[in-house]
């Protein structure tokens, strides 16, 4: 798995996005979600213990490139 602390390079990466995204960008349940981030397959950013994690938005489309996805990542 590959962990980021601070400082975090948001030119490099693209904008973090949450777990709950991730899911909806993926179609797939939370617990496939957190199984794929702990499989190393998305470079993520630990915000502390109440935040979370966030994946950033530049290793989930590396991800769908590697799987044949060729639709772009919608943003909102």
């Amino acid at each position: 798995m590959s962990k980021t602390n601070l400082p975090y390079d948001r030119t490099a990466e693209g904008p973090l996005v949450t777990v709950r995204k991730l899911m909806g960008w993926l179609d797939c349940s939370r617990a496939h979600a957190y199984r794929l981030i702990h499989q190393g397959e998305f470079k993520i950013v630990r915000l502390g213990d109440v935040k979370g994690i966030r994946v950033t938005s530049k290793s989930v489309e590396r991800y769908l490139r590697r799987k044949g996805a060729v639709a772009p990542l919608d943003e909102s």
